[in-house]
């Protein structure tokens, strides 16, 4: 199991506790009206996905995207989550 921290557009962070890590080919950060939506993509192809904004119970009320990178993907040897970790808020990584 990993657990990684992702933020909603006020920087207030929510825990994920990723399953399987062994299993996980990509993790991808999208970044909508500044709260952070983790995507898991598994081995066999299943997807989940974890909205900062829905786990703190609240709503958007508008859905701009701001953009989405991706900090671990084995196919292409990335593995940024240490450095994607240490950001300060959610506009920190682009």
């Amino acid at each position: 199991m990993k657990e990684l921290e992702i933020m909603d557009y006020r920087c207030i962070k929510v825990p994920v506790k990723i399953e399987n890590f062994e299993e996980v080919v990509r993790l991808t950060i999208e970044v909508v009206s500044g709260d952070e939506i983790l995507h898991i993509l598994y081995k066999d192809y299943t997807e989940k996905e974890y909205d900062s904004c829905y786990m703190l119970g609240d709503f958007r009320i508008t859905g701009y995207y701001d953009g989405e990178y991706v900090i671990y993907d084995i196919s292409k040897g990335i593995n940024d989550i240490d450095k994607w970790s240490k950001r300060k808020d959610n506009y920190d990584y682009f």
